[in-house]
């Protein structure tokens, strides 16, 4: 009983603090309870990723543009209309 002790005592542990998270992360999603700092900061953090897709998004709408079509096999250099 003494080895079993020790780890259970631990993932109690670990179950309880996880446990008060949840609750309380419930709770301040409920009441708005968020900070403004909190909020800048992922608004900081998702303007910048957005930004960076936006960005590589825009380079491939322009490399798509560039892009030459290639001439078919059926068409002669030769051939007159």
């Amino acid at each position: 009983m003494s080895e079993v002790l020790p780890p259970l005592l631990i993932i109690g542990g670990l179950v309880a603090v996880l446990g008060g998270l949840v609750g309380l992360s419930v709770r301040v999603r409920r009441r708005g309870m968020a900070g403004a700092a909190m909020r800048a900061a992922m608004a900081a953090y998702s303007e910048a990723f957005q930004a960076t897709a936006h960005q590589a998004h825009a380079e491939i709408q322009v490399q798509n543009r560039r892009m030459v079509s290639r001439p078919s096999a059926d068409d002669r250099p030769d051939a007159t209309a």
